[in-house]
């Protein structure tokens, strides 16, 4: 417990040194300011909710907004938060000291974990301040504003916000954790955005409505297929729902998260390398016999002449891109994200042609 708390401890006070963590908080704070504010009416002739009947304080619609961050821009912020928390051991070599200390894996990766998670969970608190913030700037229209109550919020975050975290937290710390790169984290978020859009073109299909509420992590499907029918006045009203598909899609995705953080557990050691694939097509460059037969050679090395030219220029870019591209292309994080967008397409058409 001790070298958890040390852990923990010292992440948390990196992050809080970090100008970066500022930022998150600054931006999602801002961000979560505007979204209200417009629904509030407060931006008068820009906002097209002026004259809206649907309260902007609202349970759903609260939930709403911070499921909107949940998106795009919150997947990227755990990849950041939650990965970053041990990259950086990885990035700077840092690792090759730390594995040498005396403490046991579950400690070290429980208190990475933690540390990011509770990080990340202080930048989407922020954005609720944002938002209660957001109800009493001056020219809010008073009609959309609700009497202020702190249980849609914590609604929000008990079932959906904290779960989701804890999942998508699960994932990215594994890929970074096993591959040493961030940047797996942040192209395997574009890979579950992709996962969101197939479940919500099967939620156009009214006969996929429970397959679908049960395959969306986001558990907003799930959410929807309660209140998809809403009146205006149960829009305003109600509390979110807390009905069998949603407690089952919670209950799947929350053991999934549990199973996936004890394989990060059970497969990581200490001396492990990070995961490559290898590909059929590809060859090793160097056997381990070709490796013990060279020597150290002396080599005298040709004279160049420098010339930064712009011709030249052009030439070293096209030579620099065509090289990343290929390793962005050979990459089998950008295979399995081209996989998905092609499942999604197909998903879309043969919807669409069910629906025609």
């Amino acid at each position: 417990m001790s070298s958890f708390l040390s852990i923990l401890i010292f992440e948390l006070r990196y992050w809080l040194k970090r100008p970066s963590y500022y930022i998150y908080l600054i931006i999602f704070f801002a961000l979560a300011l505007f979204l209200m504010a417009d629904l509030a009416g407060a931006l008068g002739a820009i906002s097209g909710t002026v004259n809206s009947s649907t309260i902007a304080n609202s349970p759903l619609a609260i939930n709403g907004i911070l499921n909107a961050m949940n998106g795009f821009i919150f997947l990227f912020l755990i990849a950041a938060l939650i990965g970053g928390t041990i990259h950086k051991d990885f990035k700077y070599d840092i690792h090759l000291l730390l594995f040498s200390y005396p403490f046991k894996k579950g400690p070290y990766l429980l208190g990475k974990f933690v540390a990011g998670y509770i990080v990340t969970l202080s930048v989407l608190i922020s954005a609720t301040l944002g938002m209660i913030f957001g109800t009493f700037l001056p020219g809010v229209n008073p009609d959309l504003i609700a009497p202020f109550s702190i249980s849609p919020y914590l609604q929000s975050f008990w079932i959906y916000l904290i779960p989701n975290t804890f999942f998508f937290g699960a994932i990215m710390f594994a890929l970074v954790t096993f591959s040493r790169s961030i940047i797996v984290g942040f192209l395997i978020g574009f890979g579950l955005i992709i996962i969101q859009g197939i479940a919500d073109v099967l939620l156009s299909n009214l006969d996929n409505k429970i397959l679908s509420a049960m395959i969306d992590p986001f558990g907003n499907n799930a959410n929807l297929y309660y209140t998809e029918y809403w009146t205006v006045y149960e829009q305003n009203e109600n509390k979110l729902p807390w009905e069998k598909w949603v407690i089952l899609n919670r209950v799947v995705w929350s053991a999934v998260s549990a199973i996936t953080f004890y394989s990060i557990y059970a497969k990581f050691d200490f001396h492990q390398q990070p995961i490559h694939i290898k590909w059929p097509w590809k060859k090793e460059k160097i056997t381990q016999k070709e490796s013990n037969d060279r020597v150290i050679k002396k080599l005298t090395l040709p004279k160049v002449n420098l010339n930064s030219g712009l011709l030249n220029q052009l030439k070293k870019l096209w030579i620099i891109t065509i090289s990343d591209l290929k390793y962005i292309i050979k990459g089998w994080p950008f295979i399995i994200i081209t996989l998905l967008a092609i499942t999604l397409a197909v998903s879309t058409i043969l919807v669409s042609n069910t629906i025609l």
